[in-house]
Parts: C-alpha cells; sequence; structure tokens
C-alpha cells in the first residue's frame, strides 16, 4: 500500500500562481484593448476571474487524487471539462477583441498557464515548434500514436492524454484514416498501368505507410509515389519508413518548398503528372493569394481524369482549433465550405468533378476535385 505522502510525491509538482499574477495580467490584458473601454472589464475578467478559478479547480482536483480522494481514470473527464471550460470562456473574447489584441491576449494566456500545460511534453513540443513550424512529423506520429510522453500519472501525463484525446487530435487521426480508405478506393478501381500519388508537404507519410504495410493491396498494386517536403527530417524519416517495398512500388522524396512550386516552370517537369494529388493540413496556414495558386498549380499537374484532395478545418466547428491556437500558437486560417467551392471556381469547374466530404468527427473537410 502507498503512503499518503508516496501518492502526494507520484501527482507532483502542482503549481502554483500568486494570486496578484492574475489581477496583474487582467492589467496587462486590459491595456492592448484599443476599441472600447466597455469590454475591458471582460478582458480582465477573464484572467481575474475565470482563468484563476480554472487554476483553483485544476489544483483542487490534484490534491484530491493525491490524497487518494478520486479514482485515476475520474481525472481524464474532469481536466478536460475545466480546460474545455476556459478555452470557450477565452474564445468568446475573439467575437469582440481585434485580432491584434487577441493575439497579445493569447500570449498573455500561455505566460499564465504553461506553468500547467507544459509539463506535458506533447504540448510542450507543441508550442516550442522545434523543427520550425507548426505539426512537424514527429508531433503528428506522436499524435498518430496516441500514447503520453510523460511519466505516467503525473500532471504532465494527464494534459498529455488531454491534448492527444480532444476534438483537434481526434479529427487528424480520422483524416488520415479517410485518406487513407480514399487513396485505397483509388488504387483497387485504377485502371492505367501504374498509378501515380504525390503527397505535397508529406511529413511522415502515415497513411501511405499503413496502406502500403496491407499486403493484398501490395501484391497487386502498381504505384509510384512522390513525397515533398522541406523538412530534410521528415523525408529521411519517411524514405527510412518505405524502404523495403516490393518491386511493384515505387517511392522518391523531394525536398522542396511547396511556396516557390508555383513560381517556377521547373517543377512541372521535376514533379511530372500525377493520377492523384493530395495535401493533409497544410492550406490551414496559407493565406487566400497563396491557397489558390498553389491550387492551381497542382490541378496543372493532374493527368486526365486525375484528382486532387485538399483537407481543411470547418471554420463554423470552432472549438477543436481552440486548444492548439491558444496554448501552442498554432494560428490556423479559417474557411468554410463555402470559401473552399469559391477557390476552386477559379480552377475552372467546367473541366472537374468537385465533391466535398468531411472524415468521422465531421471537424474536416475534403474537397475533392476530380479531372472530367
Amino acid at each position: 500500500m502507498q503512503t499518503q505522502a508516496e501518492k502526494r510525491e507520484r501527482f507532483s509538482p502542482v503549481p502554483e500562481i500568486r494570486e496578484s499574477e492574475f489581477e496583474s495580467f487582467a492589467e496587462k490584458a486590459s491595456v492592448v484593448i484599443k476599441e472600447s473601454r466597455n469590454i475591458r472589464p471582460q478582458v480582465e475578467g477573464f484572467f481575474n476571474k475565470d482563468v484563476r478559478q480554472w487554476h483553483k479547480g485544476l489544483s483542487a482536483l490534484f490534491h484530491e487524487m493525491a490524497n487518494g480522494k478520486l479514482e485515476l481514470g475520474d481525472i481524464e473527464e474532469k481536466l478536460a471539462a475545466l480546460n474545455n471550460d476556459i478555452f470557450l470562456k477565452g474564445y468568446a473574447l475573439e467575437e469582440i477583441v481585434d485580432s491584434v489584441g487577441m493575439k497579445k491576449i493569447k500570449q498573455l494566456f500561455r505566460e499564465l498557464t504553461g506553468c500547467w500545460f507544459y509539463q506535458s511534453p506533447v504540448v510542450k513540443m507543441a508550442y516550442e515548434k522545434p523543427r520550425g513550424y507548426p505539426g512537424d512529423y514527429e508531433l503528428f506520429e506522436i499524435i498518430y500514436n496516441g500514447k503520453p510522453l510523460a511519466k505516467e500519472s503525473t500532471v504532465g501525463f494527464y494534459f498529455d492524454k488531454y491534448f492527444l484525446n480532444n476534438a483537434y487530435s481526434q479529427a487528424v487521426r480520422t483524416r488520415k484514416n479517410k485518406m487513407k480508405n480514399i487513396l485505397q478506393d483509388l488504387i483497387e478501381n485504377n485502371s492505367s498501368r501504374c498509378l501515380r500519388l504525390l503527397n505535397v508537404a508529406c511529413g511522415p507519410c502515415r497513411e501511405i505507410r499503413e496502406l502500403l504495410s496491407e499486403p493484398l493491396l501490395t501484391s497487386r498494386a502498381n504505384l509510384h509515389f512522390t513525397g515533398l517536403d522541406n523538412d530534410e527530417g521528415a523525408l529521411r524519416f519517411s524514405k527510412s519508413a518505405l524502404d523495403k517495398l516490393p518491386p511493384s512500388i515505387t517511392a522518391r522524396f523531394l525536398n522542396e518548398n511547396v511556396l516557390d512550386l508555383f513560381r517556377s516552370n521547373k517543377y512541372y517537369d521535376l514533379i511530372g503528372k500525377q493520377n492523384v494529388i493530395y495535401i493533409l493540413g497544410l492550406t490551414e496556414y496559407l493565406p487566400d493569394r497563396v491557397f489558390k495558386k498553389l491550387m492551381y498549380f497542382l490541378s496543372q499537374l493532374l493527368d486526365d481524369k486525375g484528382t486532387l484532395v485538399i483537407t481543411y478545418k470547418d471554420k463554423d466547428i470552432p472549438f477543436p482549433s481552440l486548444p492548439p491556437d491558444w496554448v501552442c500558437d498554432w494560428a490556423f486560417i479559417k474557411r468554410s465550405k463555402d470559401n473552399l467551392v469559391d477557390a476552386a471556381k477559379g480552377l475552372g469547374l467546367d473541366k472537374y468533378s468537385l465533391r466535398i466530404e468531411k472524415e468521422g468527427t465531421g471537424t474536416i473537410f475534403f474537397l475533392m476535385l476530380s479531372k472530367t
């Protein structure tokens, strides 16, 4: 039997925030509000009341666990409820504060609450962006695996689990699974001698790796896969993971910046015509002008009856994006279904059939354009 002291040690450290800090951060946030003095009380109340209550709720929760008053499984549900509530209260400010003010408010939120969130190695990695950009291949492998990195039953462990089990991470995993199913259908229904696939900003290539691990499919498939990414580490990882393929399946990897693709004609010859082109997530960071140029360039690479697949989070379902935005500084560019259709219209929809679907959680759109 564990003593109470051993249990407390197991769950430490539980962060402490001085009472004066809530007032201090409320004042700092109030200073950045330019539009109207009428909304300053709401901004100040977020830090001085809402974040204060969130912190007290977390402290009480982990102290109860340490004292053996809660079953270990209960903490995930209670932690998720506390975190989800503070993110929704923060999101309410986005309706009344301009983008410049919100950027500062989110920065202050991270400074004040990081003593909790960044005990999670997963959340800390997502925030620090060690490879220089949000959502690198190493982090996505962690999300796909869904296993915490922190020591079991520590504060960091449960914040790991919160990040890995929240709506955003679930949508990322179901997005990967749906893309894998789309590719499988295209491969099985392919009538050409060799199917050419291009994954733009390929990262760890998890969907194609899982697909090509199925012996029945690989025994019948004739594929040429191209992974394109600006991260040399991602390409080395994916190349190594796809090293042992049957002779009928080949893979190549191109170390190129996506933003350069539509700026030089050389990339048409370098990449070549493709039957299937897909992008998972990258476009959520691209402004409209760049997004449309990239779509046009990729559409020109499509062979006859080729298919372009682009995924995008639905801006009308905002909650899944809140934790990575507020805690990890992942600033997504928000678009709706109509925004995606409007972007596709610039390609000349008379040349394509357009289909929009969602993955299992209903969070992420799949825009599919097929040449007719």
